[in-house]
């Protein structure tokens, strides 16, 4: 790990009442099954014969529990602000070091603005233990003191490993002797200073899934979990590689604290280590032009069509709804959804684009009238493929999931009409996706128009 990473410490008892613990401690999502062994506690699970947000309940977490227990909303001395939630595939140290790390500039410019450090909380989202890079094991191995030597990331891959290998699997499916939908959690307060006496310190868990699901199942585990059970007021959406100014988070922050009508915000996304001889050079072009121009001006009416995955955030009252969450969830919550006969081509392309559906879904909400806005101030810096087939697969599924999520947004438009938005607010959304749509059908004959025009020339 870098040398920020070394520095960090990790409280012990004795420093503080709001303890880290290195002790990793077994979750699990949802109902326990006897296929789970003696142990694994409840995380979060589904009430039946309920029907409100209350449908959910969390599990008693005790003194040894560590952070989850002291920060619990029910018993903390001040509820938790802003939630992060920061999802990871098999990036390296380096990159999550310099994640957290823009993420803790952050924190110390709340703190200098009267906002403890106590308000603001970290989630860091492993999908799939066994496909974290090794640089993240070391750590995790080196830097925690676990006691119980088979309760640890290293010693946990081994075994799935052992498992795999007994039932003869190949590299896709999981193990039946292991619960899936399990993590192992770990929870401590860390900082990046060099001078350790520094009072600011960033509250993190580490969250390791068993199983590999997607961005979606990682959200499923942030927001039905960690969220259900801090209750805070506004949620921030980071990917790792991905670099917050130090005070773009803050004015996140105080772009939603400032207008309670605001559903959700985005700021400016600059491409890091920009060249122009290759791929990126164009990118930037395009992410320049993008949020100047297209973000600015979606601003205007009030309505953004996708706040970016990888730096947004929203209010938890906005999006805490059965119905939105449901909907944004609804391929990992079912998992019989996908075999479905109305599972299609169409909706698997949509759901490339999540993110698009969930902006709708916080818009038109029943019976309030929250607005998107773009928080040009609020800049981070971001990796983008560095290559062109890189690229090419990644724009495959922006292209897919971004037609289709669009046809459903004009699709199910009618919904805004049960919102409170007046009716210039209405006339503005349909303007807005009349003019994307028109601008994707341009799009798509672009590359015939220019040969045209080139060929006449």
């Amino acid at each position: 790990m870098n040398t920020h990473m070394k520095e960090t410490v990790i409280v012990s008892e004795e420093s503080s009442i709001y303890l880290g613990t290195a002790q990793p401690i077994n979750l699990l999502l949802g109902k326990r099954s006897n296929q789970f062994r003696e142990g694994l506690s409840v995380f979060v699970r589904k009430l039946s014969k309920q029907e409100d947000n209350q449908s959910y309940k969390t599990r008693d977490f005790s003194y040894e529990d560590g952070l989850l227990y002291h920060f619990n909303n029910a018993r903390a001395p001040t509820n938790i602000k802003m939630l992060l939630c920061v999802t990871i595939y098999n990036e390296n140290a380096q990159e999550l070091d310099n994640t957290l790390s823009s993420i803790y500039l952050n924190v110390k410019n709340f703190a200098a603005l009267g906002i403890p450090p106590e308000a603001i909380a970290v989630v860091v989202i492993f999908d799939g233990i066994e496909h974290i890079h090794q640089s993240i094991v070391d750590y995790f191995t080196k830097k925690f003191e676990v006691n119980d030597e088979t309760n640890n990331v290293a010693e946990r891959r081994k075994q799935i490993a052992q498992a795999r290998k007994y039932e003869k699997l190949d590299g896709f499916r999981f193990p039946t002797l292991f619960p899936r939908r399990v993590s192992l959690c770990y929870q401590t307060r860390m900082r990046f200073d060099k001078d350790h006496g520094s009072p600011v310190q960033l509250n993190s868990y580490f969250l390791f899934k068993h199983e590999n699901g997607g961005k979606l199942s990682s959200h499923l585990w942030f927001l039905h979990g960690f969220c259900r059970h801090f209750e805070p007021t506004y949620v921030c959406f980071i990917d790792v590689g991905t670099q917050p100014a130090s005070d773009a988070i803050y004015k996140f922050y105080m772009a939603l604290e400032s207008d309670q009508k605001l559903g959700g915000v985005c700021g400016f996304l600059e491409v890091a280590n920009p060249s122009v001889f290759d791929v990126t050079g164009a990118q930037l072009f395009e992410y320049t032009m993008g949020q100047v121009i297209d973000k600015a001006c979606e601003s205007l009416f009030g309505f953004i069509q996708v706040l970016p995955g990888c730096f947004s955030a929203y209010r938890w009252a906005a999006i805490n709804d059965r119905s939105i969450l449901g909907a944004y969830l609804e391929k990992v919550l079912d998992p019989s959804f996908i075999i479905s006969d109305n599972y299609n081509c169409e909706l698997a392309n949509m759901y490339l684009a999540e993110d698009r559906l969930l902006c709708l879904s916080v818009f038109a909400r029943l019976n309030h009238h929250y607005s998107l806005k773009y928080i040009p101030k609020a800049r981070a810096r971001t990796d983008v493929p560095n290559t062109v087939d890189v690229l090419i697969n990644q724009r495959r599924r922006w292209i897919n999931g971004h037609l289709f999520a669009l046809e459903y947004v004009w699709k199910n438009s009618s919904a805004v009409s049960k919102s409170q938005h007046s009716r210039i607010s209405i006339f503005l959304f349909y303007l807005g996706v009349a003019h994307s749509l028109y601008q994707r059908s341009i799009l798509y004959f672009s590359i015939g128009i220019y040969y045209f025009i080139f060929r006449l020339c």
